[in-house]
C-alpha cells in the first residue's frame, strides 16, 4: 500500500502462528569428516634447504614429465642402508616442471638428464619421537607431512595431510622407514629414472598413473607397465570391476582391450 493512502479498516482477528517452513525435497550433501591429522605445523618450512641440505638423489620421470630433486639435513644423511631415519630428520622433496621445446617435447642434458627449469611444490616430512600420533590408523612412523609452494605457502597444510601419510604408510612401509626410494641414496651416482612410456602404455609409478588421462579410440589395447625403480607393488582396476589386474610387481604389465566406448 503506498505510504499516502490512508489503510482500509480491518477487524481484528487472533493472529495465526508462523508457520513453519517446509522441509526442502533434497537435503544438501552431508559435510565429509576430515581424516585426522595434525593440527599445526611441526615441520615448518625448511629455511636454507637449498644450500645446507644435503642433495640425497634425483629422480627423472620421463614418463610424467617431472624430476623429483630430493635433500635431506644432516641428520637424515647419516642414515645407513637398511636402517631407519635418526631422530631429527628432515627430508625435502622437490617437484619440478622439466626443460621443453616449442612442441612440449623433453630437452635432457649431454648426460640424458632432464633439465630443471620450473618449481612446482616442496614437500617435507620430519622424524621426531612421538611425531606421527594425530594420524591415528593412517600413521607412517614417526613422520609429519606439510607441502608448501614456492612462496612459502601451504599446498597441503599439516590439517590435510592424512593422504601423505596414507601414501607413506601403504606405498613405502615400515621396512623403508615409510620412506619411497631410500635405495637410491646409497646407489654410485644417486640417481634414477622411469622411461617414458610408448604408445598406448601407461606409466606406473609414485602412487600415480602417468598419463593420468588417456583418450583412444574403441578397440585399442592399453598397456600398464609397473615402474622397476620403485620397488612397489600395484594394481589396475576399473571403478565398475571391467577389469583388474591383481598384483603387478615392479616391472611387470597388464593389458586390456576397450571394445565399447565409454569413460572408464
Amino acid at each position: 500500500m503506498s505510504t499516502i493512502e490512508t489503510p482500509v479498516p480491518v477487524t481484528p482477528t487472533t493472529p495465526r502462528p508462523t508457520p513453519t517452513p517446509a522441509a526442502s525435497p533434497t537435503s544438501p550433501p552431508p559435510t565429509a569428516t576430515p581424516r585426522p591429522a595434525p593440527q599445526t605445523d611441526r615441520v615448518g618450512f625448511p629455511e636454507g634447504y637449498k644450500t645446507d641440505y644435503k642433495r640425497l638423489y634425483v629422480f627423472d620421470r620421463f614418463d610424467a614429465k617431472s624430476v623429483s630433486y630430493i635433500s635431506g639435513n644432516d641428520a637424515a644423511a647419516t642414515v645407513k642402508p637398511g636402517e631407519p631415519f635418526p631422530y631429527g630428520s628432515i627430508l625435502v622433496f622437490e617437484s619440478w616442471r622439466p626443460k621443453e621445446d616449442a612442441a612440449g617435447n623433453l630437452l635432457p642434458d649431454e648426460n640424458g638428464h632432464l633439465v630443471r627449469q620450473a618449481l612446482n611444490a616442496i614437500f617435507v616430512m620430519r622424524k621426531e619421537k612421538g611425531y606421527g600420533e594425530a594420524y591415528q590408523n593412517r600413521r607412517s612412523g614417526e613422520w609429519e607431512f606439510v607441502a608448501y609452494r614456492p612462496d612459502k605457502s601451504y599446498q597441503t597444510a599439516p590439517q590435510g595431510s592424512a593422504v601423505c601419510s596414507s601414501c607413506h604408510l601403504g606405498g613405502a612401509g615400515q621396512g623403508r622407514d615409510f620412506v619411497f626410494r631410500p635405495q637410491l641414496i646409497f646407489v654410485k651416482d644417486r640417481y634414477a629414472r622411469s622411461d617414458a612410456t610408448g604408445a598406448g602404455e601407461i606409466g606406473l609409478s609414485r602412487m600415480a598413473f602417468a598419463p593420468n588421462t588417456f583418450t583412444v579410440k574403441a578397440g585399442t589395447t592399453v598397456k600398464w607397465v609397473n615402474s622397476k625403480v620403485d620397488g612397489i607393488d600395484h594394481t589396475v582396476t576399473a571403478a565398475d570391476n571391467a577389469f583388474d589386474s591383481g598384483v603387478l610387481k615392479p616391472g611387470a604389465s597388464f593389458s586390456f582391450t576397450f571394445n565399447a566406448p565409454g569413460t572408464y
